[in-house]
């Protein structure tokens, strides 16, 4: 049996790993460490634990966590013997002295239709740029960024009202169903890749919260996928009357059946101002607070059931309406 390190960090790589776990219980290869991102400072201090850490001290699988994988942290792996790498959204390009140390057998499972969307953040730039179907590729793993020969590919529409979050969790699933059919193959020779195409790669850098602004002078679609291929992280937003600094709770949504048309609707706060905002047909956008000067919007919309006024009906996409109540 291969003995394999699995490399991999948020919830994306969750049942990859599970898979790998499972061809274990087969014994079609050997799990014999999973290396992940370290621990970190969360939200109000606490610590964040990577999901793949959780998941692999479930199994009882040994886990590392350098903060880099320099020479200290490579003889540890090496000290493993491994003969096998298997890695997806692991966080940080894989050195080529490791891949040399397993003579070049490793797979990675990346959640898209390569090479459309080389980088840290396929998912989100495959919704931003209103692309009709993406899908998770295994390929062989490379030194270069995403660029490895193609193993195989499994492909799935995207949903018009699915955001990132949904998408991720979807695709995780289908990337680790094709890992776990295609891996034995691989391991005993019968699978080869097949090269990229270079010319038709595309660049899927990761997204900060800068590109979550909302300019309501862009197309209502438009606006419509930059809220849900930034939702959940780093989030969409928009300025609320300037500068002005309001930390009141606020709601917002834009509803796909309300009256003759799709409207923005805003939920009642108990307290504080309404919204300024555009239609935007045939999609929903939360705005769930206000912090600082800017309101923070989510994506999908609150509970049904919850109180809510109709803002704007009209069949338009480039009209602004506000109100205060």
């Amino acid at each position: 049996m291969k003995r394999t390190v699995f490399l991999g960090t948020p919830a994306f790589a969750v049942p990859s790993l599970e898979a790998v776990d499972r061809l274990c219980d087969r014994g079609a290869l050997q799990l014999v460490a999973v290396v992940t991102q370290p621990d970190r400072a969360g939200d109000r201090g606490r610590l964040s634990v990577p999901a793949v850490k959780d998941r692999a001290l479930a199994f009882g699988v040994p886990v590392l966590q350098p903060a880099r994988l320099d020479d200290a942290a490579l003889r540890d792996i090496a000290a493993l013997r491994p003969e096998l790498l298997v890695w997806a959204a692991y966080g940080t390009r894989i050195p080529r002295s490791l891949l040399e140390s397993v003579k070049g057998r490793a797979v990675n499972v990346h959640a898209s239709l390569l090479p459309r969307w080389r980088g840290a953040a396929p998912i989100a730039h495959a919704i931003l740029a209103g692309d009709d179907e993406t899908g998770v590729t295994l390929m062989e793993g490379t030194a270069g960024l995403d660029e490895g020969p193609i193993l195989a590919q499994e492909r799935t529409p995207i949903g018009e009202a699915e955001s990132a979050g949904d998408l991720t969790r979807r695709l995780a699933v289908l990337g680790a169903g094709l890992l776990e059919r295609e891996l034995p193959r691989y391991i005993a020779g019968e699978l080869s890749g097949s090269p990229q195409d270079a010319s038709l790669a595309t660049a899927a850098p990761k997204l900060t919260s800068r590109e979550g602004e909302l300019d309501f002078a862009k197309p209502a679609d438009e606006l419509a996928r930059r809220v849900r291929a930034l939702t959940p992280e780093p989030g969409a937003w928009t300025t609320f009357r300037g500068a002005h600094d309001d930390r009141r709770g606020l709601g917002a949504r834009f509803a796909r059946d309300h009256g003759s048309a799709p409207a923005l609707v805003v939920r009642r706060p108990t307290y504080g101002p309404g919204v300024a905002g555009r239609v935007v047909t045939g999609t929903f956008v939360s705005i769930l607070r206000v912090k600082g000067s800017r309101v923070r919007s989510q994506y999908p919309p609150p509970p049904a059931g919850e109180r809510s006024t109709a803002i704007c009906s009209l069949p338009c996409v480039n009209a602004v309406h506000s109100t205060t109540f």
